[in-house]
């Protein structure tokens, strides 16, 4: 491996809000390796690039930020999603993709997402393996053959399983007055990378591939509140696009397997002098590879990190 490269992203580790870079520079991804990630098939006979044909080609540059916002309604996700899962996920690699910003322009900029503890909430420690937490899907009535994501429970399951630590006090989220805006407030004096955090989503695409295939895709903006030692709030904008595949193994154990892809943004109020050289495009691209099992009945599962301590509001 490139000695340079390690001893230089060694030096960045010295800020001590990074996340530990060493184990993700070992798990760097070469451009051939990003082609070999499990993407879906090619769809034949389509003009029109859906969400589907744009992972099948493989190309971080079809990952783009949407420029304008738009409107989410919440995604909804095949039937056979539905219920509680017990999830073990694994960090599976990462490329910079950028051809006019080098690696070593990147990682000197401490707010890209992902290169922080919680600036990507979801995966609040980026290159930590594995990780276990729960994902619940729920059908509300009226929506038959669909479900949807209890957001509230999922993020206070990945941010306190992640991190193996209760420190998620509140999640402020109603899919039915605003899908769209979700509040992260933390522990006091649990975490210095975090007091409360905004999320604003954008952009929703879903589609089913195949029968036991469904492809996902959200944009997010994160607004992240933190103390500073004089007593100001400091205040940290993220962007990033997050691009789920799930795959119903057929296999008789009633697995799903999910493969995901956060891309990480620039943005101009956070890295004013290299935005222009990326605009829409990512800088860099996580993939992480999770089994979902079915949890046991609810009689026998422990209670989930936090969910005493969550606001969780009906559809």
């Amino acid at each position: 491996r490139n000695q340079g490269a390690r001893s230089q992203i060694g030096s960045t580790l010295m800020t001590p809000l990074l996340v530990s870079l060493l184990g993700l520079v070992q798990s760097e991804l070469s451009r051939r390796g990003f082609a070999s990630l499990p993407f879906v098939a090619a769809l034949p006979g389509f003009s029109r690039l859906s969400l589907g044909d744009r992972l099948a080609l493989r190309d971080p540059s079809q990952l783009a930020k949407p420029l304008f916002s738009s409107y989410a309604s919440q995604t909804g996700y095949p039937a056979w999603l539905a219920g509680t899962w017990d999830v073990e996920q694994a960090f599976d690699g990462f490329v910079f993709p950028s051809k006019r910003i080098t690696r070593a322009q990147i990682m000197n900029q401490p707010t890209v997402p992902g290169l922080q503890k919680l600036s990507v909430v979801s995966i609040p420690d980026m290159g930590k393996t594995p990780t276990r937490f729960q994902m619940r899907f729920s059908t509300p009535d009226g929506w038959a053959g669909r479900c949807f994501e209890d957001k509230a429970f999922n993020l206070a399951s990945m941010v306190d399983g992640s991190l193996e630590a209760r420190l998620v006090q509140k999640i402020e989220y109603s899919a039915a007055q605003n899908p769209n805006r979700l509040s992260v407030i933390f522990r006091p004096g649990k975490t210095r990378n975090a007091e409360r955090v905004e999320l604003f989503y954008n952009a929703r695409e879903a589609e089913d591939v195949s029968e036991d295939l469904f492809v996902a895709s959200e944009h997010l903006r994160q607004v992240t509140f933190s103390g500073s030692p004089d007593g100001a709030v400091r205040q940290v904008s993220t962007s990033y696009g997050q691009y789920q595949t799930f795959t119903r193994l057929r296999d008789g154990s009633g697995r799903v397997r999910l493969n995901l892809l956060t891309a990480a943004y620039l943005e101009p109020t956070e890295q004013e002098a290299l935005y222009f050289d990326a605009v829409d495009q990512p800088v860099i691209v996580y993939s992480h590879e999770a089994m979902l099992r079915a949890a046991p009945p609810p009689e026998v599962v422990p209670p989930s990190p936090s969910v005493s301590e969550v606001v969780v509001y009906p559809f």
